[in-house]
This record gives C-alpha cells, structure tokens and sequence, in this order.
C-alpha cells in the first residue's frame, strides 16, 4: 500500500470490500465507546447518532451476557421486517456494524464481516 494512505482510508477500503462481496447497504467502524472512525458510503445520515446508539446496544448485550456468566458478546443481530443490523466486535477498541436486507444471505454477511474485522483488528 501506498505510504501516504492513512489507516481511516484502509478501514475506508475494507468497508467498500465488504459493500462489494456482499449485500450490505451500509457499514462502518466504530470505537466501543460509539465514536465513529469510518462509515460506508459517506452519505449515511446522522452517521454518529447511529454509531453512539448501536455501541450502547452492543455494551447493553455484553453487559448480559457477562451478568450471567456467559463470556464476552461477539456480536449482536438486530432483524426488523425490513432489515438485519449485525454488529461484530473487531478488536477490543472497536465493532464493525453492517446494515442489509431483510432477505439477504445472512451467512454470507457474517462470513464477509468476520474477515473484515479481522483486517480492522490488525489496523486498530
């Protein structure tokens, strides 16, 4: 890679990776305390409420799971009528979050998700 590309733009291009071998609408990274580091595509509206709204939904899961000794969350599925929220944890500072349809091949999403925030993982 190019010695001028900032670690935002190669998170940048692992979400565009994900968008592409996937259907996702839209994905981003976020740091655990919900501060957004990259969303995808850019044009996402109130990005940071979203980012701050789904690390509290995934903290609410881990703080379960921990109460009743049962690990630590790898990820949190959220499934409307209309769409799937995954979120995946990507590192102990951030989570990766993938929005796609309703009927979308959910085992592909996770698949594709697992080997993005593994790439996330060794950036962060």
């Amino acid at each position: 890679m190019d010695m001028g590309v900032t670690t935002t733009e190669m998170i940048g291009s692992i979400l565009g990776e994900l968008t592409r071998n996937c259907e996702v609408d839209a994905c981003a990274v976020i740091s655990r305390d919900g501060l957004l580091v990259r969303v995808n595509p850019q044009s996402i509206l109130q990005a940071e409420t979203f980012a701050a709204m789904t690390a509290t939904m995934f903290g609410a899961a881990d703080a379960m799971m921990s109460s009743f000794e049962l690990g630590s969350t790898s990820r949190v599925i959220c499934e409307s009528n209309l769409a799937r929220l995954v979120v995946s944890h990507s590192g102990h500072r951030s989570l990766l979050i993938a929005m796609a349809p309703k009927n979308s091949n959910l085992g592909l999403v996770l698949i594709e998700m697992d080997k993005a925030a593994k790439k996330v993982e060794a950036l962060l």
